[in-house]
């Protein structure tokens, strides 16, 4: 890797690195593959980020990119019970300083989108840019609507969250959210999923299906109106069907459950009649005893753990500090398995 006592190393003799550039890549390699416990937070290169900060851009693009997914994956992965926590938030707080500084022009959908994700699960107090961060979010994501699909989905999720964080907050007598920024860019983040769904993967359905639901127990008409909750849900049962032999039994049935979940409450309009019989006829539903039964009847079914929070949550329950858990709750998140490992 080169010394890391000079100022630079030189990639095929071309580009030249600082030290912190030279850290963060090393670094970022370190929190990817990591499978010993503890290994993150023992490691120079975390010590030295979380140490000293860096003035000026001394990170390129794509080394704050990996820096940022990898820091994303360790906090919402059981993995990340291995790492000092407030190491991480540290080291996020870092990469969101850095970000930052930079002019927005230069960010793009994988950096912000990564950080966006990230700001779900740090409480607002845990990271003071916090507000100053959300809003870059924002503005470069309304710019960067070219996403590929698994990225609009992803900020489609953190949008959710965000949003229904800041509407809970606004009946509580806060700064109210229909003209915010968040509520602007998750706008026209759901307009631009809608003419790319039919290319999205088995765990962005799922990641959709998930918000959806959140959506449907806790957002107003008008909010649910100006998302186009009707068509995305519509669109999400039809390519829940298509995509049913991506999906193992556990997995279709829960899907198939938070779906209809989302649709019950308008299931004459919303809950298409055949869609839960055409889970339960493909080879993963015909395991599964819930989709079986759930298919067979017109009433209302016995909702599984996944979709009884949503149904079961008291509105004056104490609220959470951070979106991820406020919005989506405690249980397993639908469609990151995968991606956490």
């Amino acid at each position: 890797m080169g010394s890391r006592g000079g100022q630079h190393r030189s990639l095929g003799g071309r580009q030249k690195y600082s030290t912190d550039q030279v850290i963060v890549h090393d670094l970022s390699r370190t929190m990817e593959s990591s499978t010993v416990p503890g290994s993150l937070h023992q490691t120079h290169d975390f010590r030295c980020l979380e140490t000293r900060g860096s003035s000026g851009h001394l990170w390129n693009l794509r080394a704050l990119g990996r820096v940022c997914s990898a820091l994303r994956r360790l906090f919402w992965s059981p993995r990340s019970a291995r790492f000092e926590e407030k190491s991480l938030q540290n080291l996020f707080q870092l990469a969101s300083l850095e970000m930052l500084r930079r002019d927005e022009d230069e960010l793009s959908f994988h950096e912000v989108g990564e950080i966006l994700l990230g700001l779900i699960i740090c409480p607002e107090e845990d990271l003071p840019p916090w507000q100053d961060l959300q809003s870059l979010c924002c503005r470069v994501i309304m710019k960067r609507l070219d996403a590929p699909p698994i990225y609009l989905c992803h900020m489609f999720y953190a949008f959710t969250a965000l949003d229904l964080f800041e509407s809970g907050e606004a009946a509580e007598g806060r700064e109210g959210a229909e003209e915010s920024p968040v509520r602007q860019a998750h706008q026209r983040v759901a307009e631009a999923i809608l003419p790319v769904f039919s290319v999205c993967l088995a765990p962005e359905v799922e990641v959709m299906a998930q918000s959806l639901l959140a959506l449907s127990r806790r957002a107003s008409s008008e909010h649910l109106s100006s998302l186009g909750f009707r068509l995305l849900l519509l669109v999400s049962q039809r390519e829940a069907v298509r995509k049913a032999n991506d999906f193992d039994s556990s997995r279709l049935q829960r899907l198939g459950a938070v779906l209809a979940a989302a649709a019950w409450p308008w299931r004459l309009r919303l809950l298409q009649p055949w869609f839960l019989p055409e889970l339960a006829r493909a080879p993963s539903g015909q395991r599964s005893p819930w989709l079986l039964s759930a298919a067979a009847t017109s009433t209302e079914p016995a909702w599984p753990p996944c979709v009884a929070w949503h149904l079961e949550r008291e509105s004056g329950a104490q609220r959470a500090r951070w979106a991820l858990e406020e919005v989506y709750g405690p249980g397993k998140l639908m469609g990151w398995e995968e991606d956490l490992g």
